[in-house]
């Protein structure tokens, strides 16, 4: 029996190149994104901001009374990117020309990556004090997507499979989470032991809106280096869907929006804290703080999909049944089989469906800081600051 074995991936090289020029397309978005990046450590020792307490509600700002109203209040839009650097893309030459190297950049990326946006948009906002207690309330709409991509899929469509013979290219942590909410929270801030401590907290009631939440996400592709390349395929994932624009299978129709319910329903109700601590020692102050600790539960329009250890393996097609013989006549039949296999491989990763309801955590936020006040006849520099974030 005869077989035609395939020794490369069976892509069209029209294809495989749009693909190689849509990485390099990607990978200058990223890399804007990465240089572009604002972070909330420059907000997070601004106490002449009012809003320096979203980082930290134990660091009281300085004004002591301030209101913000629609249109006019606190706007913050955040990228971030970790992937690799301008210099993991950019290559100099002997002769001071710039190349494009994204070999370099995929050697320095970690196995999983990470791209993420996040809008916070306050509606109104109030902070004052009272005696020695700072009070202050909010109500916030917050956009949040992070998307994940592992190392191996970019290096997969950069360079084929070749460079996996004999072993997995793991697709692993491919994942993507969205959240879109609106937060009414209220919170103090008082000092203790001779205001050396500060301590400050704040509580979150949380209405959710739309929702992507990436439950489990195990890919691979393995090449055997022993069966005339033959590819076995394997996908477990959960995406779990909440929002009008992701309930029918994604096929989002504008007419059927109904903007009303979007912003207004309260069906998914969600609750988080802030918690944060501030210590002066002489002229060193230590702080740190915990953000968004919470979750929401989603109810509405709310839809899984999934594949449950789906695995395919193709080792090649029978050469004989691309033709059949009929009355002595020959017919190619290369048509039919190559259906087949599509649709074998379409029942084997077949996304399923499931509708429930689940609960998703906030992208919580740790805080440590440290300052350092340098004695007031240096002009230059008056304070050393510094901050680890993570979240």
């Amino acid at each position: 029996m005869t077989y035609f074995k395939s020794k490369v991936i069976l892509i069209n090289i029209n294809i495989y190149r749009r693909l190689r020029i849509i990485v390099v397309l990607l990978a200058f978005i990223l890399l804007r994104i990465s240089l572009f990046a604002q972070h909330d450590v420059t907000l997070y020792y601004m106490d002449y901001v009012p809003q320096s307490h979203y980082t930290n509600p134990a660091l009281v700002p300085k004004p002591k009374f301030h209101i913000a109203l629609p249109v006019i209040s606190h706007t913050n839009v955040k990228f971030y990117h970790d992937g690799f650097t301008f210099n993991d893309i950019i290559n100099k030459r002997p002769d001071d020309s710039l190349t494009i190297t994204l070999d370099n950049a995929i050697e320095q990326m970690a196995d999983v990556n990470h791209v993420s946006f996040e809008n916070n948009i306050d509606l109104i906002s109030v902070s004052f004090k009272i005696d020695d207690i700072f009070f202050y309330l909010n109500v916030t709409e917050k956009i949040f997507f992070k998307f994940g991509y592992p190392k191996d899929l970019l290096s997969f469509v950069w360079k084929g499979n070749k460079q996996f013979l004999g072993s997995k290219a793991d697709f692993g942590g491919l994942a993507i989470d969205f959240s879109h909410y609106r937060e009414y929270a209220i919170g103090a801030t008082k000092p203790l032991i001779d205001d050396k401590l500060i301590v400050g907290g704040k509580f979150k009631l949380l209405f959710g809106k739309s929702n992507l939440n990436t439950v489990r996400s195990d890919i691979s592709l393995y090449t055997d280096s022993t069966k005339a390349y033959a590819l076995t395929a394997y996908s477990d994932f959960l995406l779990n869907t909440s929002g009008q624009m992701f309930y029918d299978s994604f096929n989002f129709d504008t007419d059927d929006f109904d903007v009303l319910d979007y912003f207004l329903t309260s069906q998914n109700l969600g609750m988080a804290i802030d918690l944060g601590i501030h210590y002066k020692m002489n002229k060193l102050g230590i702080s740190a703080s915990l953000i968004d600790f919470g979750y929401i539960k989603w109810n509405t329009y709310k839809k899984g999909y999934y594949t449950e250890k789906a695995e395919f393996t193709f080792e090649g097609i029978e050469f004989n049944n691309f033709f059949s013989q009929e009355d002595g006549d020959v017919e190619l039949d290369s048509v039919d089989q190559f259906e087949g296999f599509l649709d074998s491989v379409s029942s084997t990763f077949e996304v399923q469906e499931k509708i429930g309801s689940y609960s998703s955590r906030l992208n919580t936020k740790i805080y440590l800081g440290a300052n350092y006040n340098v004695p007031d006849n240096d002009k230059l520099i008056r304070r050393v600051k510094g901050l680890v974030a993570h979240g």
